[in-house]
């Protein structure tokens, strides 16, 4: 199961295995410490922060085409600018489960440009 648009990704690369290699190596390495700096800043109550984290968040998924992540950081992004904190933590279990499924879902196709 994919939550991007592969059709799309695969007109941004060109069928380049090694530049998706590299997007997914910084996607990879990118998103966790996002998602953790958007409940670490939802626990200080910082809503500024929150707001930059879910905007860097949503601005990488994005990248790879993935509506749902993007519309779940959007939606985060907006709650913390109108410093409605209490509507995003339950948020963020969705969130966390489509960044997961992205990763698994880039690298599988990765795994089929490279056959």
């Amino acid at each position: 199961m994919s939550n991007f648009d592969k059709k799309a990704l695969g007109g941004l690369i060109d069928g380049d295995a090694a530049l998706l290699e590299e997007l997914l190596r910084l996607y990879i390495s990118d998103w966790p410490m996002l998602l953790d700096n958007i409940r670490v800043h939802l626990d200080k109550g910082n809503a500024a922060e929150v707001e930059f984290y879910a905007h860097r968040l949503k601005g990488v998924v994005r990248n790879f085409f993935a509506a749902d992540a993007a519309r779940i950081a959007g939606s985060i992004e907006e709650l913390a600018r109108d410093k409605k904190m209490d509507s995003i933590g339950n948020q963020l279990a969705p969130l966390s489960e489509e960044l997961r499924i992205l990763e698994e879902g880039l690298k599988g196709h990765l795994e089929t440009l490279k056959t």
